[in-house]
């Protein structure tokens, strides 16, 4: 499949995403409240991947719309340094590769925030609890890798055991995405 124009038509204002999350949002209870645990793990990735984007959109230092480094030539070598790349580009098209990027920024700002000049950059982080969102993250990246194996072995998965997990998995989720929300508030706020 090429990488061309989407075939779905994107949402243009924030009322539009809005609705749309409200509309995900319903699904995902539906499924759940109906026993279609497979239907919301499908939803819950979309909206968790659609927080850490977010997340990392408001650090203000990857544009992850356009999939570029920032503008910014100090904070891009830095950002060099802590991600070890040397692209124009980084590919950010997975939870994955979202909560890699968050935890290295996140723990090399931890362990070394007195050494920026342009600190006032890292401002929006003051009121985070970075410890606690790396914990979070290393919870999503699991709960993510058992939803890929979900996705690519389903079927050669026993199905009493997947029955089992597959219900709690699902409902994590919402814990998730909500936790991630939230700390994208924060960083609004800032």
């Amino acid at each position: 499949m090429s990488r061309g124009k989407p075939k779905i038509k994107l949402n243009e204002t924030a009322i539009e995403k809005y609705n749309t999350y409200r509309n995900i949002i319903e699904k995902y209870n539906k499924a759940i409240e109906n026993g279609f645990y497979f239907e919301a793990i499908f939803i819950g990735y979309a909206l968790i991947d659609d927080r850490l984007k977010s997340f990392i959109y408001h650090l203000n230092l990857i544009d992850v719309y356009r999939g570029r480094k920032s503008n910014n030539l100090q904070l891009d070598n830095e950002l060099k340094i802590i991600l070890k790349y040397d692209k124009d580009s980084i590919n950010i098209r997975n939870i994955s590769t979202k909560i890699f990027i968050i935890k290295k920024i996140l723990a090399h700002l931890k362990n070394n925030e007195k050494r920026y000049s342009y600190e006032d950059m890292f401002k929006q982080l003051d009121n985070l609890n970075i410890n606690e969102v790396l914990k979070k993250l290393k919870e999503i990246q699991n709960w993510s890798e058992y939803r890929n194996e979900l996705v690519h072995a389903l079927m050669n998965k026993d199905n009493e055991t997947l029955n089992k997990i597959v219900i709690e998995k699902a409902k994590l989720v919402e814990s998730y995405f909500r936790y991630i929300d939230k700390q994208v508030t924060i960083l609004k706020k800032a």
